[in-house]
């Protein structure tokens, strides 16, 4: 399996793209981000990030701007790993949706995690295999695996699931379990911890009530190929050496 960092960890921090802001064009401060975001996490513990996206918003994202990320992150051994947000309802918006399907090819990443709407399901579906893009629901207010099977209408090959560790934690559900009974619909992982069932509250990785250890196993066990996504959205501090103590724990458990 491969790691990368869910840019959302750096949510407290200001991102005013907008062209009444100081310091620079939209593009100049996209740019700058991601070079603060990259400088913070180098070492050689991570291989990719994800981003999302309101860190590379439709208005600014053009493909010039995209190529000069994808360089950024190259220059790192970093891939973009998927980006990270609600694609709307393809059926009610198709506009706005198929829009964050063009940001999601500019920066070459594989995959969105995010919210979907399940009256819109065909309508994503047919957006995926046009941009050669999977979608993944990353679970929210579901307890267990058959909640979050059911707002995907069972998926399929196009559309899956971002398993959200603490997510499923918080609301009393087991992500061991859950990795072990979504197969081949698991599709992405959020690596989320909390304090306790009930909390929203984002840990350091390791330090709530979430089963890190078991996750890693059975994912190892199913032999998933795909990203996990380390997820620390702290309400005040850099999230940065929080980020890389959990990249290299997770590091030590693949190593097992």
């Amino acid at each position: 399996m491969k790691i990368s960092c869910v840019t959302y960890s750096y949510v407290a921090e200001p991102h005013d793209y907008s062209a009444e802001a100081e310091h620079g064009t939209a593009e100049a401060r996209v740019l700058a981000f991601v070079e603060s975001v990259v400088e913070r996490l180098d070492g050689g513990l991570l291989d990719g990030l994800e981003f999302w996206f309101a860190h590379v918003p439709a208005s600014t994202l053009t493909p010039l701007l995209a190529r000069e990320i994808r360089r950024r992150l190259s220059a790192k051994d970093l891939a973009c790993a998927a980006c990270g947000g609600s694609v709307g309802n393809p059926a009610a918006d198709p506009d706005g949706c198929e829009m964050w399907f063009q940001v999601t090819s500019m920066l070459h990443a594989p995959l969105i995690a995010g919210d979907v709407v399940s009256e819109g399901l065909d309508e994503l579906a047919r957006l995926c295999a046009r941009y050669r893009v999977r979608v993944a629901y990353e679970n929210h207010p579901e307890k267990d695996v058959a909640e979050i099977l059911e707002r995907i209408k069972g998926g399929n090959e196009w559309v899956g699931v971002t398993l959200d560790t603490g997510s499923l934690a918080q609301h009393g559900g087991d992500p061991v379990l859950a990795v072990r009974q979504l197969g081949d619909s698991l599709m992405h992982v959020h690596i989320r911890d909390v304090p306790a069932v009930g909390s929203e509250l984002s840990l350091p990785i390791g330090s709530g009530i979430v089963d890190v250890p078991g996750v890693v196993r059975e994912l190892a066990k199913a032999d998933y190929e795909g990203w996990v996504s380390i997820e620390i959205p702290l309400e005040t501090d850099d999230p940065s050496a929080a980020i890389l103590d959990a990249a290299s724990l997770i590091r030590r458990l693949c190593d097992r």
